[in-house]
């Protein structure tokens, strides 16, 4: 599964794929305005620290072989606690 090329530009929409480990595979533009500057040109970006609430390995633990709709909530990302960013969405897998 890929990211719809139409998701790629939005800023009002974040979507990422993010592998079960926590490395970033893809993500739109929305998705990379979360991520603190130093970790733009770094190659195999980790995000999973940059899940506060719900952590990624909560998320992680939700999900199931199976694809779908596993998260529905508020969710605490960023540097915490230097900068975070509450987002109103959802988590497939």
């Amino acid at each position: 599964m890929t990211l719809p090329d139409i998701l790629s530009g939005l800023h009002a929409v974040i979507a990422a794929r993010i592998s079960s480990s926590g490395i970033l595979i893809e993500a739109n533009a929305g998705f990379l305005k979360l991520l603190p500057a130093t970790l733009h040109d770094t190659g195999q970006v980790n995000v999973n620290p940059l899940f506060i609430q719900p952590t990624f390995a909560n998320l992680i633990t939700h999900a199931s072989k199976s694809e779908g709709f596993r998260y529905n909530g508020l969710l605490n990302m960023g540097k915490s606690p230097i900068y975070t960013q509450s987002l109103q969405g959802g988590v497939f897998c």
